[in-house]
């Protein structure tokens, strides 16, 4: 939700008469592409002398998950109507993860430094994307921490 300035976008037929690569058309292709839902139908901006636009988008990725949308009055002298609305949310039981209270003062921090001199970073993340780069050096730092510094 928030104040995403696309004037030139109908969003009654979700179209927009600038050229096909004009930053609105391109919020809307994008908008298609991840198949988000744009709950808002009438105008949330009204400022004098100018024609009243839907500014203020909420998306959603079904439909139902938002209803009850209500436009009120703006807030002090704001051109944006405050918008309420009950959104459904889903929760799933998740396992429980207890937090891993390290005792940092009592690490082995000598053979923690001697296990990571010993990879060779340059040959092993210069292969890898930079995400995958973090995700092995992350692990590897991780593993370090949980092997040589003891939890409660």
């Amino acid at each position: 939700m928030g104040d995403l300035d696309h004037p030139e976008i109908d969003w009654n037929t979700k179209t927009t008469e600038k050229g096909m690569y004009h930053c609105s058309q391109l919020f809307l292709d994008a908008m298609r592409d991840a198949y988000l839902i744009q709950h808002l139908d009438t105008p949330t901006r009204f400022r004098h002398g100018q024609n009243p636009h839907i500014l203020d988008l909420l998306f959603t990725i079904e439909d139902n998950m938002v209803s009850n949308v209500e436009h009120h009055a703006g807030l002090g002298l704001s051109d944006h109507v405050i918008i309420t609305c009950n959104q459904q949310v889903s929760l799933q039981n998740q396992k429980k993860v207890e937090p891993h209270h390290f005792r940092y003062h009592k690490g082995n921090y000598k053979k923690m430094n001697q296990n990571l001199l010993e990879i060779d970073w340059e040959t092993d993340l210069n292969i890898l994307t930079p995400e995958d780069a973090w995700t092995f050096y992350s692990s590897m730092l991780n593993e370090e921490i949980h092997t040589k510094i003891s939890s409660q």
